[in-house]
């Protein structure tokens, strides 16, 4: 299947919402999700993702990341959150938005991309 990783639109957040809820459920803790779409919409210019889409526009997985600031090391990007359906895993989707979140972190000169996947803090 022919996938396109890029940058999530604001009208992929309802799609980008309901992934996350199946995450909160994958992981175990529905009972933590507390936000909504309508708290993302109103946050949207706070809200960073890399979406792996369907030619027919179905978002299948995604990267959230934030910018931060390490006192000791300077600008950063954090990886908060990756998933993938699970009728889309075991393609190298989720290796892909990884390597996308890096590739982006060495574009925006940080200097380090640091997330949960694979191991923590990677140095660029």
């Amino acid at each position: 299947m022919d996938l396109i990783i890029r940058h999530h639109k604001t009208s992929e957040l309802p799609q980008i919402f309901a992934l996350i809820t199946e995450l909160s459920f994958f992981e175990k803790v529905p009972d933590q999700l507390t936000n909504t779409l309508e708290l993302m919409e109103s946050e949207k210019d706070h809200f960073y993702a890399f979406v792996a889409v369907t030619p027919d526009e179905e978002v299948v997985g995604y990267a959230t990341y934030n910018t931060v600031y390490y006192t000791l090391s300077g600008k950063s990007i954090y990886m908060d959150d990756l998933y993938v359906k699970s009728s889309h895993r075991s393609q190298g989707i989720g290796s892909q938005l990884i390597q996308t979140v890096i590739n982006h972190a060495k574009v925006v000169v940080a200097t380090k991309y640091d997330g949960r996947y694979p191991n923590g803090m990677l140095q660029l």
